[in-house]
């Protein structure tokens, strides 16, 4: 770990999936600073909403966004 945060070396793929799993944090948290990835605040819990919606309306939602 002291090598990957001095830089010294970068870990591989798999430690990085191992370093996640065991964390319990997305591969992405640990990739990418706050700002860098994924959306806002206020369209992450847009994003969380969806998960409420039947299929047909997840569909009809995703169709909107895809335009």
């Amino acid at each position: 770990m002291q090598r990957y945060e001095k830089g010294d070396a970068q870990p591989t793929l798999e430690m990085i999936r191992k370093l996640s799993k065991a964390l319990t944090v997305s591969a992405d948290e640990l990739l990418f600073d706050e700002d860098e990835r994924g959306p806002d605040d206020t369209l992450r819990l847009q994003f969380e909403a969806l998960q409420q919606f039947d299929e047909e309306e997840r569909q009809t939602a995703q169709a909107v966004l895809e335009g």
